[in-house]
């Protein structure tokens, strides 16, 4: 078995932006503190819909990224602070 790569939380926005809509598998600690893994991507949205989603404002910080789950096929936030664990490209990277 294989040591995972190491990427820092200061980073990891720009990471995942760069995935450029290909698939990437998230691990966090949601709110009520069981751990999550949703696979999802960053998708662009358009003005149209932006307007009729109400929680996609500027939040003033970058600790909250939007993606969308591919299995829910829905728009969720990420909260950054809280992410363990990263795979994309077939590459599994622990955040630090």
């Amino acid at each position: 078995m294989s040591k995972a790569k190491v990427i820092r939380r200061e980073v990891l926005s720009m990471f995942l932006h760069e995935q450029g809509g290909r698939i990437f598998a998230v691990e966090f600690i949601k709110k009520d503190g069981t751990n999550r893994l949703m696979v999802c991507k960053i998708k662009r949205v358009m003005d149209s819909e932006r307007s009729s989603r109400p929680w996609n404002r500027n939040w003033g910080t970058n600790t909250c990224i939007t993606v969308y789950d591919v299995q829910k096929r829905a728009y969720r936030h990420v909260n950054l602070s809280t992410v363990t664990k990263v795979k994309a490209s077939r590459v599994e990277y622990a955040v630090i």
